[in-house]
């Protein structure tokens, strides 16, 4: 099974991009799933990475497509492919791994999302890339149980700069889970846009809300003020090469 043309077209817009990363001074690293990926087409495209000086991964298992119940792939979780990375080329790639703070919302329980990473840290994965977290109360209970569990992968923290309510929101509840300490739940009900910020215009792109720009932009800027607080926090607990900007 090759290349699908959508997988081809996707990759061949990131081959164009990572010269341009690497020329700006930074790292580029793909992300990399195993949704409808077959073991020859993951090495067909791992292959060209290096060939492009990109050897720099993150392993994820990705979302199960709409309507289908498995990943369509060769692989079933984001350890198999890490495990044939690690296997097929060595020490060539620098291998990421996710890891969730507030636990995983497909897995039962933080001890089992936790043994899974320890698996990851197993098959070969190199370093941690974390999901946004808010709670930092949880953050740190995370950290320290990871490094009870024997996993002591390098912790990179992922970070989402708050610009933009409905986007905070959506990213919490829709995709992780994700637990909104009181001062951002505080930020988000003093500049809610009425009557949701999720339809806060009308069909021809008028706000219902008279308050709309000065809502908007205020709350911008309390968000970067909250966000900047965030990397500082983070800072003062784990040593970070970089911060992982969702």
């Amino acid at each position: 099974m090759k290349l699908s043309e959508e997988m081809k077209n996707k990759t061949l817009l990131s081959f164009e991009l990572f010269p341009m990363i690497k020329n700006a001074g930074t790292t580029p690293v793909t992300h990399f799933t195993v949704i409808k990926n077959t073991k020859e087409g993951i090495k067909e495209q791992l292959d060209q990475y290096l060939v492009d000086g990109v050897d720099h991964m993150l392993a994820l298992r990705g979302d199960i497509p709409l309507g289908e119940t498995t990943t369509c792939g060769d692989f079933d979780y984001a350890t198999d492919l890490v495990k044939f990375v690690r296997d097929t080329y060595g020490d060539k790639f620098e291998i990421a791994v996710a890891g969730s703070p507030e636990g995983h919302i497909s897995c039962r329980s933080l001890e089992s999302d936790i043994a899974v990473l320890k698996q990851k840290q197993d098959n070969g994965a190199d370093y941690i890339m974390t999901q946004l977290c808010w709670d930092m109360e949880q953050f740190k209970y995370w950290l320290d149980a990871i490094r009870k569990a024997g996993i002591t992968m390098p912790v990179d923290v992922g970070v989402m700069p708050i610009l933009d309510q409905a986007a905070t929101i959506n990213m919490a509840l829709s995709r992780n889970g994700c637990v909104m300490d009181r001062e951002l739940s505080r930020m988000i009900s003093r500049h809610w846009l009425f009557p949701n910020p999720f339809a806060a215009k009308d069909a021809e792109g008028k706000p219902f809300d008279v308050f709309y720009d000065k809502k908007v932009a205020e709350f911008k800027e309390e968000g970067i003020e909250y966000t900047v607080k965030q990397i500082d926090a983070y800072v003062h607990l784990v040593s970070m090469e970089f911060i992982c900007m969702h």
